[in-house]
Parts: structure tokens; C-alpha cells; sequence
């Protein structure tokens, strides 16, 4: 399998790459759901779409939902906003790797102080358009970090 060849691709960060959507499916970075999704709506270059591999069946919300584990937001900073508001409303579906707790009443129990789970409960992974035909992928961002 051969990453598009970006010669001709400027504004790309270092060590990112461009994908057709071809290579999506066959890497299994999105299923045939998603992609007759993209195929019948062609992503503007701020909408970024987020994938979620749920790892122990928790659920998200946020965005436009196009299948059960993804989400289409108008901008990153609607990302950001819908991540503060689930760290609040769905602070269960968070993990911090290296230990913290929090208010028991964001995981019912009033009164007390709560340990977040230290392992990743929900994968993440950001598709973002390049242009009409290519995307970037963000493996590196956390949208259930805490």
C-alpha cells in the first residue's frame, strides 16, 4: 500500500501524510459505512471527522453522528468544546495515565473523590480533508484524555 505522493501537497505539518480514501478503507481507518458517507459528502478542509474505537462500549456525543462510532464537527474548536462539555456530563468515559481523581458528583458519588480509569477506555482518531479527493489522519490526539 503506497501513501498518495504528496510532491505536490504544501501546508502538511512534518511526518504527515495525505490519504485517498481507497487507502482509508484498505488500511481500515474507516469501514464502507464512513466512506460512502465522505463519498456522498465531500468534507470542507475545517470539518474535521472523528472516529471513535470504543473499547468498552461507552458513548460520545458531540458534532453531526454519521455512524455509531463517528462524528463530523464544523471546526476543531467545536473538538475542544465538545470535549470539555463530555469531561463534565461524561466524565466516566475519561482516563488519565497517570492517576488522578475527581469530583465524585461527575460519577455519581456525591461526597466523594473518584480515581479516573488509567487505561484508554475509547480510541480516537481525527480525519481531516486536504482537499476533495485526499485526507490527513491524527493518531496523536486523545479526545478521552483527561
Amino acid at each position: 500500500m503506497s501513501v498518495s505522493d504528496c510532491s505536490d501537497c504544501p501546508g502538511l505539518s512534518h511526518g504527515e501524510k495525505v490519504f485517498s480514501l481507497d487507502e482509508l478503507l484498505k488500511m481500515g481507518i474507516v469501514d464502507n459505512e464512513v466512506g460512502d458517507w465522505l463519498k456522498e459528502n465531500p468534507m470542507p478542509a475545517e470539518d474535521p471527522l472523528m472516529l471513535l474505537e470504543f473499547l468498552d462500549q461507552n458513548a460520545a456525543n458531540g458534532g453531526t453522528q454519521i455512524t455509531s462510532t463517528a462524528f463530523q464537527f464544523a471546526t476543531m474548536d467545536s473538538v475542544y468544546l465538545a470535549r470539555k462539555h463530555m469531561q463534565i456530563s461524561h466524565t466516566w468515559a475519561f482516563y488519565y495515565a497517570s492517576g488522578i481523581y475527581v469530583d465524585g458528583n461527575f460519577l455519581n458519588y456525591p461526597g466523594q473523590v473518584v480515581p479516573l480509569p488509567r487505561a484508554r477506555t475509547v480510541l480516537t482518531k481525527l480525519i481531516h480533508s486536504y482537499s476533495q479527493t485526499k485526507y490527513t489522519v491524527d493518531n496523536e490526539y486523545e479526545f478521552f484524555s483527561y
